[in-house]
């Protein structure tokens, strides 16, 4: 994984500031092109978690985010989907190896 190369690993989104910061990057790389961008939530047998389970758990369906899609065993990954309209942004459950979604991720790591 990219994230992985530069010590780091795929964005954990722990509150509205954050949803927002996230959502604000992909749409200024967008450039009003619908875009996909891996975060760093996933399904497992315990339901929706963060890739670093230290952290609380933040799932808000609402107007700043909306779970497009509830998984089942084959969409156990989530990508934030960004739509030129901007009428349906929001979190969607993905095949983790998915090779349709592969336009770009956003990445969190510590730094020195």
């Amino acid at each position: 994984m990219e994230c992985e190369k530069i010590g780091g690993i795929l964005a954990t989104i722990n509150s509205d500031d954050e949803n927002y910061f996230v959502t604000n990057i992909t749409q200024r790389v967008t450039d009003g092109a619908w875009h996909v961008t891996w975060i760093g939530l996933h399904r497992n047998s315990s339901g929706l978690t963060w890739i670093d389970s230290a952290s609380t758990p933040y799932i808000k369906d609402g107007l700043s985010v909306t779970i497009l899609f509830t998984p089942d065993i084959d969409n156990n990954c989530y990508v934030l989907m960004i739509r030129p309209e901007g009428d349906m942004n929001g979190w969607e459950g993905v095949n983790c190896d998915s090779t349709v979604y592969k336009d770009g991720y956003v990445c969190s790591r510590v730094i020195n």
